[in-house]
């Protein structure tokens, strides 16, 4: 029973307070209802009441001075100055001298010194091996490169590696080794491949070491081995025949015959016959040969370069002092020939004193056999 009692109880209140709470929200967005006690328009409406019951005093007059007329002074009128005219001076033209040509001071640029550090200039590092000399020799047999690989002081150095190939042709590379003399023998090209011994070829070499590269690419050409004519050129038909016949005819017939009745004997002797025949015949000699389109072969001029040879020199790591600086580019093939000498001694005792027979500084020894000119007569 009781607990009922606070449940309605609890209604009672909670519904009284939603209701003030409507209420309130009613005045708060329609403050000018009816049963609104304190509305905007009647609280307007009594203040307008209570100002209008105060009495208001009648008004002050104010008093406003005034002053006696005043003479005022009437403007007269005063004419106004009348324009004179002034006799103007026409000044006589003077005499003006020419302007005379002012040179224009031209501006000079004077160079600031750089107050930055230079940048370093970078220079390449040489390689180990450079060529000392190079020369060439006909040959009509193949095409090939010869050489010698030498130390810094000049001696053979073996067991050195020289890349070659054809210049300008792809997986074109070759190793060579030096023996224990510090020389080489390279097979350029075999004289038997006819289809590429008739055309210039282009060749490089160069020192290697395991794979990397220690002295400058040296590139040079082979000339033609053979001439490129045409097939009648290479064919010469000598055709000979010979006929011998010799006929001889010899009979000689005996004949001797006894007849002796008493005896009754007959003999019939010698019949001898020989022939013995012999013919000589000449009934042909041809020789056809077509020269008149036919050229030499490259490799009869002594010019031509069928094998070159190529010496490479190491490079001393620091120069010696007081040692002399040799250029390398001083020694060529161009400066001495064979032709410079008159007999083979002289040439091989210039030969002997510059370097020879461990250096071919000129090319006097291009097959290497240690003997320059071998062609100069002996005196």
């Amino acid at each position: 029973m009781n607990g009922r009692l606070i449940i309605i109880l609890i209604a009672l209140i909670l519904g009284l307070a939603l209701l003030t709470l409507i209420c309130f929200v009613t005045l708060y967005l329609a403050p000018n209802l009816p049963f609104n006690p304190l509305s905007p328009a009647r609280a307007t409406a009594n203040a307008a009441a209570r100002i209008a019951s105060i009495p208001t005093p009648p008004p002050t007059e104010i008093p406003v001075s005034t002053y006696p007329p005043t003479w005022t002074p009437t403007s007269t009128f005063t004419p106004a100055p009348t324009k004179t005219t002034t006799e103007t001076r026409t000044p006589t033209p003077t005499r003006t001298s020419t302007a005379t040509d002012t040179a224009t001071a031209t501006r000079t640029f004077t160079p600031v010194p750089p107050t930055g550090t230079p940048t370093a200039t970078f220079t390449p590092t040489p390689f180990p091996f450079f060529v000392l000399s190079h020369s060439s020799m006909n040959n009509c047999a193949d095409l090939g490169l010869w050489g010698m690989v030498n130390d810094v002081e000049g001696l053979p150095l073996g067991g050195v590696n020289v890349q070659y190939g054809e210049y300008g042709v792809s997986d074109s590379r070759f190793l060579v080794t030096t023996d224990a003399n510090g020389r080489f023998d390279a097979l350029l090209l075999p004289g038997s491949n006819l289809s590429q011994a008739v055309i210039t070829h282009t060749w490089y070499a160069f020192i290697v070491d395991s794979g990397q590269q220690l002295s400058e690419t040296f590139i040079f050409e082979t000339d033609p081995i053979f001439a490129n004519n045409p097939p009648q050129c290479n064919k010469n038909d000598n055709g000979n025949g010979n006929s011998n016949s010799n006929s001889n005819s010899n009979s000689n017939s005996n004949s001797n015959g006894n007849d002796n009745n008493s005896n009754g004997n007959g003999n019939d002797n010698n019949s001898n016959s020989n022939s013995n025949s012999n013919s000589n015949n000449n009934s042909s000699n041809s020789n056809n040969n077509s020269n008149n389109e036919c050229l030499p072969d490259p490799c009869l001029n002594a010019a031509s370069v069928n094998i070159k040879v190529v010496d490479w020199q190491k490079r001393a790591p620091n120069p010696i002092s007081g040692a002399p600086n040799i250029n390398p580019e001083t020694f060529s093939p161009d400066d001495y020939s064979c032709d410079d000498f008159d007999t083979q001694p002289a040439a091989q005792q210039f030969y002997e004193e510059n370097a020879g027979p461990v250096l071919d500084v000129y090319g006097l020894d291009p097959d290497r056999d240690g003997i320059a000119c071998e062609d100069l007569p002996a005196s």
